[in-house]
């Protein structure tokens, strides 16, 4: 982590793993399915935090996204009807509380 004064700068690097699901719909369906399937992604990133004084601050980040385990769809057919992207991004906004 980067500091100077109140103005600090914290790098990370991390996993994210999850599922997404998904439910079939529309006129022309015989049967409506709802199906989940994995998904597994790496993270980097970085975050500007700001700290006056004291124990409260506040931080804005963005990640970058890789999916190493992207979910898909299927129709009943076999065709595919829909696969996350590899790539994504995030920007996250919040407040932080030191509790030393």
């Amino acid at each position: 982590m980067l500091r100077r004064g109140a103005v600090e700068v914290p790098l990370c690097v991390g996993l994210q793993i999850g599922a997404m699901q998904g439910r079939g719909r529309g006129t022309g369906l015989a049967t409506t399915m709802t199906a989940r399937s994995p998904w597994l992604a790496a993270t980097v990133g970085a975050a500007v935090g700001w700290r006056p004084r004291g124990r409260v601050g506040l931080w804005l980040g963005a990640d970058a996204i890789v999916a190493l385990l992207r979910p898909s769809f299927v129709t009943a057919g076999g065709v595919k009807v829909h696969e996350a992207a590899r790539f994504g991004g995030q920007v996250l906004a919040g407040i932080e509380v030191l509790l030393r």
